[in-house]
């Protein structure tokens, strides 16, 4: 059986719609003699321009204008990606659809996403698995809720939300966030070793700006590299133009950096990749050295991470240095 819908718009706006499958119920207004509902079921298959979809069974409601997909694994696909759902719902005057329960969307390769994501393979898949899906295509908007991760390989971002900007180049994860996508110079590595290692963090929201090439992270934020910690209210990382790693990152609020044998505070700090600088701003910032039981203390803090030399001084360039042994 098929059924051919007219768009409600001029048909130069949308394309054709139609759905097949081996049998149709319909369900008619005794009144305006007009159909209801449509029930499609066997072999169900939706196509709308490049957009088709499939499942065991379909209705659809005139009065909604949504096709609810059931039964047989419901997916819908395009030439950006996959979308398979226990359900999935479909509004064919807006575009708009839900899928719900065990979701799992594949797009096709980094580019299909529109650059939303930060991962950093442009030609491979993209995968994100949640529990519920809410895309709005003529937006470029997708919602994903419900333990929600997104990976490429071993990159990845899980949170409660997660929701992906296409126009604005843009994810935004909210919620018990989790990342693992980006790395830094490794310090302690051996001859013929990987010059990186990975940095997790993890905040309870966080966003990535493609075009910016940054990272946010914001409430309860924590940098993890090696055996190395940075923690702060708020967290900004910046990435290299052209690879997944940092080249700074600038922590505010109640900031706290830690290595072995070695602790700092204060109310602002930036790292700088590529000689391992920190420069800390505090009223005072200070930085506790576990071997020497001593306490450096300033408004500004300049250290290497894996070095003892700490250097205390103002904007000016003046050096005042206050040490300060702990009692044991």
């Amino acid at each position: 059986m098929r059924v051919e819908f007219e768009p409600l718009e001029s048909p130069l706006a949308k394309p054709m719609r139609m759905t097949t499958s081996h049998k149709l119920v319909a369900r008619i207004d005794r009144v305006t003699q007009e159909f209801t509902q449509l029930t499609q079921s066997g072999d169900f298959h939706f196509t709308e321009g490049e957009r088709q979809a499939s499942s065991e069974l379909a209705v659809y409601d005139a009065a909604t204008h949504i096709i609810s997909l059931r039964g047989g694994e419901p997916v819908m696909w395009d030439a950006r990606g996959r979308t398979r759902a226990e359900q999935v719902d479909i509004n064919m005057e807006t575009s708009e659809s839900v899928a719900r329960g065990r979701v799992s969307t594949t797009y096709y390769n980094q580019e299909a996403t529109s650059r939303a994501v930060p991962f950093q393979k442009r030609q491979s898949p993209v995968f994100v698995a949640a529990d519920r899906a809410e895309v709005k295509q003529e937006i470029h908007l997708a919602v994903y809720t419900g333990q929600v991760r997104a990976w490429q390989e071993d990159h990845y971002v899980t949170a409660d939300r997660i929701e992906l900007y296409g126009k604005e180049r843009m994810m935004v994860a909210i919620g018990q966030v989790k990342s693992g996508f980006y790395q830094a110079p490794d310090r302690s590595r051996e001859t013929g070793s990987s010059p990186t290692v990975p940095v997790f963090a993890r905040a309870q929201r966080m966003t990535y700006l493609d075009a910016e090439r940054l990272v946010r992270y914001e409430r309860e934020a924590q940098l993890q590299q090696g055996r190395d910690r940075l923690s702060a209210d708020r967290l900004t990382v910046f990435l290299k133009r052209d690879f997944n790693e940092i080249e700074r990152a600038v922590a505010e609020g109640q900031v706290v950096v830690s290595e072995p044998g070695r602790r700092a505070y204060g109310d602002q700090a930036v790292y700088t990749a590529a000689d391992e600088r920190v420069v800390l701003i505090g009223q005072p910032a200070r930085v506790e050295d576990d071997g020497t039981s001593v306490a450096q203390r300033g408004s500004r803090l300049t250290y290497l991470l894996g070095n003892d030399k700490v250097i205390v001084g103002d904007q000016g360039g003046a050096q005042r240095v206050r040490s300060v042994r702990k009692i044991q």
